[in-house]
């Protein structure tokens, strides 16, 4: 690895907005930032394709600062013509898989530029960007451990990790084997599984590597994983099950589909069998070329007390970023070559996150 192998940065936006749901004048904070790859390719539009990352501030804690760092070049489930059909990212061609250090990069890059070490000295580290990081596990591993490694040498800490996968039932099992092995030290893993159906016949829609790991094969690498986890002191056991809120949603032409009555909840419910492991995320939709018409929050909040009465502590995820198109599934990478931002991050932080990155990871297999 050396230095021209690193992401160059292009781009930054700031997509934060005027927190309405609190009578203050903070902000939910979420800035986007487009990275170009070393060995970028034109897309068939002309443009090149980058990555994209984004920083946040207020997310589940008002104080909490978060970066969402992506995986991948683009979705390898394109390369299978499996993927979701919800997310922009797989609309795009994939490109191939970003190694730890690119990885790693983004998230301190960021965490520097927003001043994270004299604010809190904390950070969340989400595997939540671009890609699908269970067919990336290897360099996504490493760079956990380098996270550890470096993050110190920033004054900074990891309040935890958040590896959110469609569901690749091998690689599950895996990162539950690693975590009872103590590969990553003491840090701090929450496993997420965008699971959006309760059935093979939806998800094979929705999310369509459902037809290689249908769910039943899923549920039983979740178990399993929890099963090596529970046996870890300290370790968060909670896993979250991501389900997108869908209501008339069209994956293809002549499909349509609801996943939101009473009783698709219900079955959700009896799917997940488990209220102490599994945590339900009722995820808004966010606006992308699939159309679906939008859940109000009293139907998502009607939703919500149907797992709650089953014994589900259970979320309601509303949309973060979408003002910088930077929410979930709407990340596409593309660079401007008319609009690009120069000095954008101090020249400092860029160095030294270059040098630290090339210096740490290189111990890291």
């Amino acid at each position: 690895m050396s230095k021209k192998n690193l992401l160059k940065l292009v781009r930054k936006i700031d997509g934060s907005v005027n927190n309405i749901k609190q009578d203050s004048d903070e902000k939910d904070i979420s800035i986007k930032y487009i990275w170009e790859v070393a060995d970028t390719h034109f897309r068939a539009d002309g443009k090149k394709q980058g990555v994209e990352s984004g920083y946040f501030v207020g997310i589940d804690y008002e104080d909490r600062h978060s970066v969402t760092v992506s995986t991948q070049q683009g979705c390898s489930w394109t390369k299978v013509s499996k993927q979701c059909t919800f997310c922009e990212t797989g609309q795009q061609d994939y490109l191939g898989q970003l190694s730890g250090e690119q990885i790693v990069q983004q998230g301190l890059v960021m965490a520097l530029d927003n001043g994270t070490p004299e604010k809190t000295g904390q950070l969340e580290v989400a595997f939540m960007g671009m890609g699908e990081p269970a067919a990336n596990y290897n360099e996504v591993a490493r760079s956990i451990e380098g996270f550890e490694v470096i993050l110190p040498n920033f004054k900074m800490n990891s309040i935890r990790y958040i590896f959110s996968t469609s569901g690749v039932p091998q690689k599950i099992i895996q990162l539950g084997k690693d975590l009872y092995e103590g590969r990553f030290g003491n840090a701090k893993i929450r496993l997420h599984v965008s699971l959006h159906a309760h059935t093979d016949e939806q998800r094979n829609e929705i999310v369509p590597i459902n037809k290689n790991f249908p769910i039943a094969d899923l549920m039983s690498s979740i178990r399993e994983y929890s099963r090596y986890v529970d046996m870890v002191e300290n370790a968060d056991k909670l896993v979250s099950i991501n389900y997108m809120l869908f209501n008339n949603y069209k994956s293809r032409p002549g499909v349509s589909f609801t996943n939101i009555t009473p009783q698709s909840i219900e079955e959700l419910a009896n799917l997940l069998n488990d209220p102490l492991h599994f945590r339900p995320v009722l995820c808004e939709f966010n606006e992308c070329s699939t159309p679906n018409d939008s859940v109000s929050f009293s139907q998502a909040e009607e939703l919500k007390r149907i797992l709650e009465k089953k014994g589900y502590k259970t979320k309601i995820f509303g949309s973060f970023g979408h003002s910088a198109n930077l929410a979930c599934g709407q990340l596409v990478g593309t660079i401007d070559e008319n609009c690009r931002d120069q000095k954008i991050v101090d020249y400092n932080i860029l160095k030294n996150v270059e040098e630290s990155v090339l210096e740490e990871m290189c111990q890291i297999k």
